[in-house]
């Protein structure tokens, strides 16, 4: 990840959780109206 993109960091938003999805994907949030995967890096 390119750090110099990173506009901001913000608290992590309550999520929905997605049953028999992968267990990297965290959940989906709404930010702003949109809504973003979550996704567990490490």
């Amino acid at each position: 990840m390119n750090l110099l993109k990173v506009s901001e960091i913000i608290p992590c938003p309550a999520l929905t959780h997605l049953p028999e999805s992968h267990p990297h994907v965290k959940g989906i949030a709404t930010l702003r109206g949109s809504s973003l995967a979550v996704i567990d890096l490490s």
